[in-house]
């Protein structure tokens, strides 16, 4: 098992475009409440760069976003799985 954490500050006026289909083949599962963005502006960022957004972290998870009050649940099965998951905060 390998956790890699990241924590990264976003403010809304930061967010990059990116390429149309950088996000291909990711997963992302959001937990949390977010101080930049609501849910909805989180999942429509990454599905306008051809990524899928899913509502519990499964073997088919790339990344686990963690925002304030994160449900402990999702976060503790990032730990649980036998691949690689990046947590950010």
């Amino acid at each position: 098992m390998h956790l890699t954490l990241r924590v990264v500050c976003v403010r809304a006026q930061d967010i990059p475009s990116g390429h149309p289909q950088c996000f291909t083949g990711k997963t992302f599962v959001f937990s949390g409440t977010f101080d930049s963005l609501s849910r909805e502006e989180a999942k429509a960022l990454v599905e306008g760069v051809s990524g899928r957004v899913t509502g519990d972290v499964s073997s088919k998870s790339s990344f686990l976003v963690v925002g304030f009050d994160c449900g402990r649940c999702k976060y503790d099965k990032v730990g649980n799985k036998p691949s690689r998951r990046s947590c950010i905060a």
